[in-house]
Formats: structure tokens, C-alpha cells, sequence
């Protein structure tokens, strides 16, 4: 089974999912989540620029960088990219309202560039999303064994994978496609 941990942490499965699993899951913190792509008709920003202090990127601070930096494209296009606790002052809003805050910043940055040069966006808002419902494992307490309770099959019925299952890649998508291979690599050897 591979499910987002906010939507499993919302499903009634039957029979109930044994405590010490269902423990492990609400264990995970999964902050909110927030994705945007806005195109520009030039490029006046630079390849990556902070919301914040250095400090505070390196402590989950939302940043912009260039889309298509380095790739064969001729279009301009920021993306902003923020997790973690504070998302949440963005994701409970619409998404026009989401680009007016975020429009409102780059102009402060950029001298009213953003406004000038602005063609399209699209909002990913991963807290709104129904199958997604936030972003991704984010660390938690006990983490040895939290992860292996999370890892652990039960009755070798039921397996389990997702990023938050795979110890080395721990929040990503190949993590993600890794602890689904294991899995099934699991499954094939109980099978047997």
C-alpha cells in the first residue's frame, strides 16, 4: 500500500491498521506544501533568489528559482517552492490570492517587473490537493523505529511504501519509487 500519510491518517480502512502502525503514521509531521510556476515575458530575475536570510533558507525558508535554468527553453518562468511550517499562511488562500502575495513580492524584489512582464501561472497547492492533502515527510521522533514500523508489513498481507518508508531518499520522489520496488521485492520473496 502506498498512500500519502495525511490521506491514510484520514481513511477508515477495515480491519484497523494495528496501534503501533497507526502510531508510527500520525508520528510523521507532513507540513503544508505549496508549488508555483509564474512565466514572465523576459527575464529579469536571477537563477535563484531567497525570501529570506541564508539562515533561514537552510531552515525551510520559501524560495524563487528559474524554472528553466540551463534547459533548452525560451521561456521565463519562476517557480516558488515552500514547505514547512509557515506554508500554511499561503495555502489557506485561493489561488489568485496565492499569486497576488507572491506577485507583491517579486515586484518589491524586482521594482515592479513582475507585474510588467507576468503572462501565466498555475498554483500547486498540495494541502488543497484531495489524494495528496500536504507535502512530505518532514523528520519526526524516534525515527529508527518509527521508520521500521512504517516499513514493516503486516501478516505478510500487507506491505507498505511511499517516501516515508525509505531511509536514504526519506521525502522524495525516487525515494518514493525505491521503498515501492523493495516492497515488491518483499512481496516476491514471501510469495515464495
Amino acid at each position: 500500500m502506498t498512500v500519502p500519510l495525511v490521506v491514510m491518517n484520514n481513511t477508515q480502512l477495515f480491519p484497523e491498521l494495528p496501534a503501533r502502525k497507526r502510531q508510527a503514521m500520525e508520528n510523521v509531521y507532513i507540513p503544508s506544501g505549496l508549488k508555483v510556476w509564474i512565466e514572465f515575458d523576459e527575464d529579469f530575475y536571477s537563477d535563484m533568489q531567497l525570501t529570506g536570510s541564508l539562515y533561514g533558507y537552510i531552515n525551510d525558508a520559501p524560495i524563487f528559482f528559474d524554472s528553466v535554468f540551463r534547459k533548452p527553453s525560451s521561456r521565463h518562468c519562476l517557480t516558488y517552492f515552500d514547505v514547512g511550517p509557515n506554508t500554511h499562511k499561503l495555502t489557506g488562500l485561493d489561488d489568485d490570492e496565492i499569486l497576488s502575495k507572491l506577485m507583491e513580492k517579486l515586484d518589491n524584489i524586482f521594482d515592479g517587473k513582475a507585474t510588467r512582464h507576468y503572462l501565466n501561472h498555475h498554483v500547486q497547492n498540495w494541502e488543497k490537493q484531495p489524494y495528496i492533502g500536504g507535502a512530505y515527510s518532514f523528520g519526526w521522533d524516534n525515527y529508527d523505529r518509527t521508520l521500521r514500523e512504517l516499513q514493516r508489513p503486516i501478516n505478510k498481507k500487507l506491505y507498505f511504501a511511499g517516501e516515508h518508508t525509505e531511509p536514504v531518499e526519506v521525502a522524495t520522489v525516487h525515494g518514493a519509487a525505491i521503498s515501492g520496488r523493495q516492497a515488491a521485492q518483499e512481496v516476491l520473496k514471501d510469495l515464495q
